[in-house]
């Protein structure tokens, strides 16, 4: 909402002594949106008044700047010193109010320095460590442009308003340091939710990607997370069996090709991975009948493929029953500590896995992780039917009475990430590379399937805990 700007002032000592009348700073932070009379790329004719800014606009802000002067459509580097009737700045009354990288058409000012000034706040926004805006009483490179009036301090909340007028125009925001230690450059473009999001990014030691719909949810209560390649390695190499498998069950046709029917394969495991077995084993006798064959009920497969994982597996599973191994062999990097802080925060914990549920509480007890997650442990089941992991989602909300707004789905499969999505929660994808656990790498092809299905942050493991359940959280 623009301000009323007289359209002619003639600058007079009176003028100059108004100015060291004033206590109190109106424009403290960028409060207001001051419209100069005749703006033009040439330099403007008039200067606006002394009272440039009025407490409809302008509530009170706390703190006392230094050197303030948000400037409106910078066309021109123009800037006059309070000797010719331009804005004063806070402190230093003989020197104009300016900008370092110079100052449009003038700017508007902020009350003249000589009485009653003192040095503006610096963490006056709440979230400033946490990616969000840190606005700093300093002189700024860059205008801050926006579509709304922003009337205190505590408006600019980085979970809230900053996303929101992000969506309804672009702006552009620049703190300095001030002493050393601002060191943070934001710009907003047409694509705005990208610049706070790299600022989060900024906050963590590994990787991390946020999608453009990111919003943190601070009402969370309750977690699902998935179990193989989201917190259990025990089953690392799985896709190993189940591509030989298929390789030699499917039946041969004419003109086929070794490395394209091995794509074909593995592109049906992969993209169902996270359903329950029995999906990849129904895809597959599909396959069987394209080319001619007769195929087995899919839950022959799937017992032959959990017969030949078992034989891979069964050594690893033996070392951590005798002690000759420990956990955190076998699982993803930083698991342990994720689960210490969601269980420190309160908040119930899930297992929802495509993995028959036997076997989900045998590994999950190797592990040491019935702790975290009691009784509130499901898989799949031979009658699949019975079980899903959208069924395990509305059972929690519906039992909990809660909305999705409450809910956080980790997983490395689409189909978490999918349903926690589909009732409004957070989604954190696990784009793990299992093989090389702890080298904090994207495998490539989950981070870009997870994220085409809705997931709001990707990461390859937990190396940065507390970091992340933070940013959930919007702190």
């Amino acid at each position: 909402m623009p301000l009323h700007v007289a359209d002619e002032i003639q600058v007079e000592s009176t003028a100059q002594l108004e100015r060291l009348q004033r206590k109190v700073v109106t424009l403290g932070l960028l409060g207001a949106d001051a419209q100069q009379p005749h703006p033009r790329p040439a330099d403007s004719e008039n200067f606006p008044r002394i009272n440039v800014t009025h407490d409809g606009v302008v509530h009170q802000v706390p703190g006392f700047p230094l050197d303030v002067g948000p400037g409106v459509e910078q066309d021109e580097v123009t800037c006059l010193g309070r000797h010719h009737g331009g804005d004063a700045r806070a402190i230093d009354a003989g020197q104009g109010a300016q900008l370092d990288a110079g100052c449009g058409d003038h700017p508007t000012g902020v009350a003249g320095g000589e009485d009653g000034v003192r040095l503006a706040v610096l963490d006056q926004i709440r979230g400033h460590g946490e990616g969000a805006f840190f606005l700093a009483a300093q002189s700024l490179d860059r205008l801050f442009l926006h579509r709304e009036h922003l009337w205190r301090v505590d408006h600019l909340d980085a979970r809230s308003e900053i996303p929101r007028l992000a969506k309804r125009g672009s702006f552009c925001f620049t703190a300095r340091k001030w002493p050393d230690t601002l060191a943070r450059r934001i710009f907003m473009t047409e694509t705005p939710s990208l610049a706070p999001h790299d600022t989060l990014a900024g906050r963590f030691a590994g990787r991390v990607e946020f999608a453009d719909h990111f919003v943190p949810h601070p009402n969370i209560q309750h977690v699902v997370f998935d179990f193989d390649g989201t917190l259990s390695l025990i089953r690392e190499g799985w896709p190993e069996v189940m591509l030989p498998m298929f390789e030699k069950l499917l039946p041969p046709v004419n003109g086929d090709d070794s490395a394209s029917v091995r794509a074909m394969l593995l592109d049906d495991i992969m993209t169902l991975n996270g359903r329950q077995t029995i999906f990849q084993m129904m895809k597959f006798a599909e396959r069987v009948t394209e080319r001619g064959g007769e195929a087995l009920d899919p839950l022959e497969y799937k017992h032959e493929y959990l017969r030949r994982l078992e034989v891979r597996i069964q050594s690893r599973v033996e070392s951590l029953a005798s002690g000759d191994a420990k956990p955190v062999e076998f699982l993803l990097h930083g698991s342990v500590a994720l689960l210490d802080c969601l269980e420190a925060r309160g908040w119930d914990l899930y297992l929802a896995s495509g993995t028959d549920e036997p076997f989900v509480r045998r590994e999950a007890e190797l592990l040491g992780l019935g702790r975290y997650f009691g009784e509130r442990v499901y898989g799949a089941q031979d009658d699949f039917m019975s079980f899903s992991k959208k069924q395990v989602i509305e059972r929690i909300l519906r039992e909990n009475n809660v909305d999705g707004d409450e809910l956080l789905v980790i997983g490395d499969g689409y189909v978490e990430i999918e349903d926690g999505k589909n009732v409004g929660g957070l989604a954190v994808a696990v784009a793990s590379d299992e093989a090389r656990n702890g080298a904090g790498q994207f495998d490539e092809w989950k981070r870009k399937r997870l994220l085409g299905v809705g997931a709001d942050i990707v990461v390859p493991d937990y190396r940065d805990a507390a970091v992340l359940v933070d940013v959930i959280v919007g702190k």
